[in-house]
């Protein structure tokens, strides 16, 4: 079971050799309806959320 801050330091790690089109962002809180919009303003293709207290289970 990986915790948040395990999660997310190994996706950063992953994700720095990623290349263009997928970049880390760094945690951001708030709702997520208004975050959505943003990304859409952005032209940014989609997010992914989590909710932070949850633990990592692999399928």
């Amino acid at each position: 079971m990986i915790r948040y801050g395990g999660r997310s330091a190994t996706l950063e790690m992953i994700l720095g050799n990623a290349g263009l089109g997928i970049r880390f962002n760094e945690h951001m809180e708030g709702d997520g309806e208004t975050v959505f919009r943003h990304a859409c303003k952005l032209g940014l293709e989609g997010i992914v959320s989590k909710r932070r207290d949850s633990t990592y289970r692999s399928a």
